[in-house]
């Protein structure tokens, strides 16, 4: 998948790829270009379960190992996830209007004693994949879009 942003005359382009397992979970590898510059990833990266277990709401969770290197320092943290299907939701996108899984999931992880939290929820159209993901944020006890990600267009290959 691949997906352009244009910031404030800024415009990059970014590249990921979904890897479908046998079992029918999905793995999202993430690099560092993908999670933050100076943070690396070790491990497979983000397991989501099969559409079973996402279609049952059941939660599933794995781990991520993360190394951050800034100003000449190394800090090891481990991310806790939390994927789980929250129902189907009509979404509409640049793209189009789809009928959308809803999955939820939360990345939880503790730096130097300060503990943390994301939540992105992500719409999976069938026959499609990710149409609209937003990352949410919590301020005070109210919880914001921080960051949001529509498919503009979809050619299907």
């Amino acid at each position: 998948m691949t997906s352009t942003n244009d910031i404030l005359g800024t415009t990059t382009t970014n590249s990921s790829t979904y890897v479908f397992e046998s079992d029918g979970s999905i793995v999202y590898p993430l690099s560092e270009n993908e999670v933050s510059s100076g943070v690396s990833v070790s491990g497979s990266g983000v397991v989501w379960p099969s559409a079973a277990v996402i279609d049952s709401g059941k939660p599933s969770t794995s781990d991520l190992k993360l190394t951050i290197k800034a100003d000449g320092e190394t800090i090891d943290t481990t991310a806790h996830i939390t994927v789980q299907g929250a129902g189907t939701q009509t979404v509409t996108v640049p793209a189009g209007t789809y009928t959308a899984t809803v999955v939820d999931m939360t990345e939880a992880f503790s730096i130097e004693g300060i503990t943390a939290s994301i939540e992105i929820k992500t719409w999976l159209a069938p026959g499609v994949g990710p149409v609209k993901d937003e990352v949410l944020t919590d301020d005070a006890g109210a919880s914001a879009v921080s960051a949001s990600e529509e498919l503009e267009s979809f050619t299907k290959g």
